[in-house]
């Protein structure tokens, strides 16, 4: 039966790969092409590429996301810590949230045409392996971007998680909010059901993604923020997590 269903599934992700790579070149290079427009107009570009992606699931995959809480992203801004299982929960958070500084591994900036435009987004790139170098980079470019009117996006478990792996939160974004006191906005989500990590295929469905509350940061200590931030993520992730679904 297994086999059976990933064959059922095969065309329908082959067919939206193609969509995809196609969506990704051309908004790519047109969001190259536009680099003398003003950066928050640009990044209605990247919000484009987003949403046709997402689009592109419905339609080949018949995949789609319900957003829970969109009434809780502020104005202002903002560090998102979202739950981080698959490239789903990037298509739906690109195409949703306002311009935003990507927290994200340096080795992305070297794909052709998309690293090249990803650079242009303004994002915070790392080096995994630079230790506390990377902190200090976050922070400091963190800092920069919120003080700008960006919101900073944030894995805070760092790679996908496969479903119902064992949750670590890392620090590095909890010290962020200590330090310059701007809110976060949980994100929690069940998109690696659908869209597995490391997985070619697209299972049909209805995945769900939650914006909580905001958690105001302004006094408290990383680890208390990180400890809030996690305990919140959790508690949604078991409301909303199927075990029946995570080894398909």
């Amino acid at each position: 039966m297994k086999i059976l269903l990933r064959l059922l599934m095969f065309v329908p992700s082959v067919v939206y790969f193609f969509w995809l790579i196609t969506v990704s070149s051309v908004v790519s290079t047109i969001y190259i092409l536009a680099f003398m427009i003003p950066y928050k107009q640009r990044y209605l570009i990247a919000r484009l590429w987003g949403y046709l992606s997402v689009l592109g699931l419905k339609l080949c995959c018949f995949l789609r996301c319900q957003i829970i809480g969109r009434e809780n992203i502020p104005t202002r801004p903002f560090i998102v810590f979202s739950k981080h299982q698959s490239s789903f929960e990037i298509l739906v958070l690109m195409s949703t949230l306002g311009p935003t500084s990507w927290v994200a591994k340096r080795e992305i900036l070297r794909l052709p045409i998309f690293g090249w435009a990803f650079g242009m987004s303004k994002p915070i790139c790392l080096d995994r392996k630079a230790g506390i170098t990377a902190v200090e980079q976050l922070n400091q470019q963190g800092q920069q971007a919120l003080d700008e009117g960006r919101n900073v996006l944030i894995f805070p478990e760092g790679t996908r998680k496969a479903p119902g792996t064992k949750p670590h939160y890392r620090i590095g974004g909890a010290l962020l909010a200590e330090k310059t006191g701007y809110p976060i906005l949980p994100v929690a989500h069940n998109c690696g059901e659908f869209w597995p990590r490391l997985s070619f295929f697209k299972w049909p469905g209805k995945a769900t993604l939650i914006f909580g509350p905001l958690l105001e940061t302004k006094g408290k200590k990383a680890s208390e923020i990180n400890q809030q931030a996690q305990e919140w993520i959790e508690g949604r992730m078991e409301e909303i997590s199927n075990p029946s679904r995570w080894n398909r």
